[in-house]
């Protein structure tokens, strides 16, 4: 079983393979966003101290049920809910190639 890989980030998005050549532009299929509220919560001295709280995400589906599909969501919405879900990932290590950014890896939300 192949699983399909979706990106949800809003924006197309390059992958590389192993060796980080690039291999594939993935279109958006989506763009799922989290809404979250950034409070200060004490001072170090001059310092602010923030907390960040995630509200609702939007925009994203459904774990598969046959889970066959997994999606690529930026880290705010990992963030928000990676750790109820195995179906998400994050692009991370990205370099630049003929004006597109692409990620040298996708990581699992946990």
């Amino acid at each position: 079983m192949e699983i399909k890989i979706l990106n949800y980030t809003g924006k197309r998005l390059g992958v590389t393979n192993g060796s980080g050549n690039p291999i594939q532009v993935l279109p958006s299929h989506g763009n799922a966003k989290v809404e979250k509220n950034i409070k200060q919560i004490t001072q170090s001295g001059r310092i602010p101290v923030y907390e960040i709280v995630y509200d609702r995400v939007e925009g994203l589906p459904d774990p598969d049920p046959n889970y066959e599909k997994m999606y690529i969501v930026n880290k705010d919405v990992a963030n928000s809910v990676g750790y109820r879900r195995k179906d998400l990932l994050v692009a991370e290590n990205p370099m630049s190639h003929n004006g597109t950014i692409f990620y040298r890896k996708l990581c699992i939300a946990s």
